[in-house]
């Protein structure tokens, strides 16, 4: 994953963190009292491209024929895309830390 890739993934991430926290807000008015959510939402955003970039890997590992022929991402298929952009975004804490813990454990 390149510099390149994350920014172009980021607002991405931004908007699904948003779009987010105004379903959360309609629920809950009082989001101000609820630091730990926000707190989720803004990890979640920051880590989107590094979730997206891992899955979308992982994926092409299992089908090969999934990177030529853009079966997720970009099909014709709307709900293909939304699908697969909320499980970036519910997967991105746990594969941002678990990269971050990769990382820490090969630096020794």
């Amino acid at each position: 994953m390149d510099k390149s890739f994350f920014m172009r993934n980021f607002p991405m991430g931004c908007l699904y963190s948003i779009l987010g926290g105004m379903v959360f807000c309609d629920f809950a008015p009082s989001w101000k009292e609820n630091v730990a959510f926000m707190i989720v939402m803004i990890a979640s955003a920051i880590l989107y491209p590094v979730s997206r970039y891992f899955i979308w890997a992982f994926v092409c590992v299992l089908i090969p024929r999934c990177g030529q022929e853009r079966v997720l991402v970009g099909s014709r298929v709307s709900g293909m895309t939304a699908l697969f952009g909320l499980i970036c975004m519910v997967a991105a804490i746990p594969v941002g830390i678990g990269y971050v813990a990769w990382l820490l454990a090969r630096k020794g």
